[in-house]
C-alpha cells in the first residue's frame, strides 16, 4: 500500500478512503450532514458503512460501538448496508470485544490505523497511536462544597443534554470518591434518538480522572462531577475549568445556608481559577403552575436567595444566577428522583432519565435547555461540528 500521511485530523477520512481503494473497494462520501457513518465503501455488490474516529488518546468505548451497531440494525439501514467498518487511530476498550462476543456481532469489523506505517489492522489490539491535536475541549465542573445537592445527577444529564444537542464527544469525569457516576453509568451510555428520526443517537463516555485512555485531547466537552471536599479535587483540573455549574435548591430551611455554601464555593474556585464562568443553578424546582400560593412562595424564596449573590455578582461579572422564574430551572420529576433504579436495583443497562412519560420527558427538555443557556452565555458552540 502507498503511505498516506495525516496532515491534520480532518484529513483522516480521505486517508481511509485511499486505503480502502488500495485493497479493491470503491468509495464515496454520504450526503452532507449525514449522521452515523462517514464513508460508503462498495465491493462485490455489497455496501459498507464506514465510521472513522481520529483520536489522539481516547480509546473507543462500548457505548460508541453500541451506537454504530444500533444504527446498522435499524430496518432502513439494514436494507442499505450489509456490513460496517469502525476504524480508529487509537484502540478499543476490552469491553468492546466483550460486547461483540455477548451480542454475537457479525456485521461490524473493527480496524486500527497505524499512523507510523500507514497500515490498518482488523480485529486486534494495538498500542496507542498519535496524530495532530484537534480542537481544545471545554471543561465544565459541577461543584458545591456540600453533598446531596444533585451534582452527579446534573453532571450526567447535562452531558446528555450536550450529546443530543450535537456535540459529538462528551466525556464525564468522576472525581467524587463515592464513584456514583461509574455505579450508575458504567463506562458510558448510549442515548438512542426518537424512532422516527434517521439519526444514530449520541454517546457519553465515563472515566475516572486517573484512568488511562480517557483522551483529553479528543473530547469536545469534559464534564467533571467534583468531590464536595474542595481540597480533594486535582488543582490542575480546577485550573482548566472553563465553566462551573453550582447547583442548589429553593427550600425554606436550607436557603440561607445554601447561599453561604455557594459563596464559599465561589471563593474556593476563584482561589485557583480566575477566569471560569460560574453558574448558579436551581435543582429540584417545583413549578408553580396555576397555583398562586406556590407561585408566591417560589418568588419570595427566589428573591431571598438571589439577593444573597447580588453584591458578589456585581464584583465578578463572570458569575451568573440562572433565575428559575425568569430563565429556567431543573424541575423536580419522578424520572430524576428515581434515576438509577433500573441500573442499581433492576440490574438493567445504564441509562439516563430521558425516557418519555405521557409523551414528554421533562429531564431531557430541561437539560437541553441548560446546554442551550450555556451556549448563549459562552462560546462553547464553537465546538459543534
Amino acid at each position: 500500500m502507498a503511505d498516506y500521511k495525516i496532515d491534520n485530523p480532518y484529513d483522516f477520512e480521505t486517508v481511509i478512503r485511499m486505503k480502502l481503494e488500495d485493497v479493491g473497494f470503491k468509495t464515496e462520501l454520504p450526503p452532507k450532514n449525514t449522521k452515523g457513518y462517514d464513508i460508503i465503501a462498495l465491493r462485490n455488490d455489497k455496501k459498507f458503512a464506514v465510521q472513522v474516529k481520529n483520536y489522539k488518546k481516547q480509546v473507543i468505548s462500548q457505548p460508541q460501538i453500541k451506537q454504530f451497531h444500533d444504527f446498522l440494525n435499524k430496518s432502513y439501514n439494514r436494507e442499505k448496508f450489509q456490513h460496517g467498518f469502525f476504524i480508529t487511530t487509537t484502540d478499543f476498550a476490552k469491553t468492546v470485544y466483550s460486547y461483540f462476543e455477548a451480542k454475537e456481532i457479525k456485521n461490524i469489523k473493527l480496524g486500527i490505523y497505524n499512523v507510523s506505517n500507514g497500515e490498518i489492522t482488523i480485529g486486534s489490539y494495538s498500542p496507542t497511536m498519535t496524530h495532530p491535536t484537534p480542537r481544545k475541549a471545554k471543561y465544565i465542573g459541577v461543584f458545591t462544597s456540600k453533598g446531596g445537592v444533585g451534582k452527579t445527577t446534573i453532571s450526567a444529564h447535562l452531558a446528555g443534554g450536550f450529546a443530543v444537542s450535537g456535540y459529538e464527544n462528551v466525556i464525564l469525569l468522576d472525581l467524587d470518591p463515592q464513584g456514583n457516576l461509574r455505579k450508575l453509568l458504567g463506562e458510558g451510555v448510549f442515548i438512542p434518538q426518537d424512532a422516527s428520526k434517521n439519526y444514530p443517537g449520541a454517546t457519553i463516555s465515563v472515566f475516572d480522572y486517573n484512568d488511562e485512555g480517557w483522551g483529553e485531547e479528543d473530547a469536545n466537552i469534559i464534564i467533571c462531577d467534583c468531590n464536595p471536599d474542595f481540597n480533594n479535587n486535582p488543582k490542575e483540573l480546577i485550573a482548566k475549568f472553563d465553566y462551573c455549574i453550582i447547583p442548589t435548591s429553593l427550600n425554606p430551611l436550607g436557603i440561607n445556608k445554601n447561599a453561604d455554601v455557594i459563596k464559599r464555593t465561589f471563593d474556593e474556585i476563584r482561589s485557583i481559577n480566575k477566569n471560569a464562568k460560574l453558574f448558579v443553578l436551581i435543582n429540584n424546582y417545583y413549578p408553580h403552575g396555576q397555583n398562586d400560593v406556590k407561585k408566591s412562595r417560589n418568588e419570595r424564596l427566589n428573591t431571598i436567595l438571589k439577593s444573597n449573590f447580588e453584591r458578589f455578582i456585581k464584583k465578578d461579572s463572570k458569575c451568573l444566577y440562572i433565575d428559575p422564574i425568569d430563565d429556567f430551572a431543573i424541575r423536580f420529576s419522578q424520572s430524576l428522583w428515581f434515576w438509577g433504579f433500573d441500573t442499581l436495583i433492576e440490574e438493567q443497562e445504564p441509562c439516563l432519565a430521558f425516557k418519555k412519560f405521557a409523551g414528554i420527558s421533562h429531564p431531557k427538555a430541561d437539560f437541553i435547555s441548560l446546554a442551550g443557556y450555556i451556549e448563549e452565555h459562552t462560546n462553547i458552540s464553537e465546538l459543534k461540528p
